[in-house]
């Protein structure tokens, strides 16, 4: 029974990371702690897209530096409209406010989902030798014990 709510609870989680950049929700890897102890380091978020207007104060945002090379998530602590639409957000581990306010068109979306960890799975397997370990390891495994039920024992 544990195993198959898993295991569904893992399918959905796969769905939306394959077929959510496609309705706008977006998966990221969390590189900080700034928003410790509610996001780890480490942990693979999944945001959703959000209208600014609404937004609340408490809400854990994605956002885009001026630049826009530069990913932020972290809480909105207050909402400024003078005139336009910003945001005063926050890192919950961090001492104090972010320098600026996050200007609307910035945010990307709204925290959906948090997966502790995942993320240095994923980090691990970009990278060749991680990938080798993975994937190549358990093949070769898999091969050598069909092999011996072929050679060896003359199974079919």
């Amino acid at each position: 029974m544990i195993i198959t709510i898993l295991f569904v609870i893992g399918i959905a989680i796969a769905a939306l990371v394959v077929a959510g950049p496609f309705f706008g929700f977006r998966t990221n890897i969390v590189l900080s702690g700034s928003m410790e102890p509610a996001i780890g380091t480490g942990s693979v978020i999944i945001t959703r897209p959000v209208a600014p207007d609404h937004i609340q104060v408490g809400d854990i945002i994605i956002f885009s530096s001026g630049s826009g090379r530069f990913l932020t998530t972290h809480r909105v602590i207050g909402i400024e409209r003078t005139p336009e639409l910003r945001f005063i957000t926050k890192g919950d581990a961090n001492q104090d406010k972010d320098p600026a306010p996050i200007p609307s068109d910035q945010v990307l979306g709204k925290l959906l989902v948090v997966i502790p960890s995942l993320g240095f799975l994923i980090s691990y397997i970009r990278n060749p030798l991680g990938l080798v370990l993975l994937i190549g390891i358990p093949a070769v495994i898999i091969l050598a014990f069909e092999l011996d039920k072929l050679w060896v024992r003359g199974e079919k």
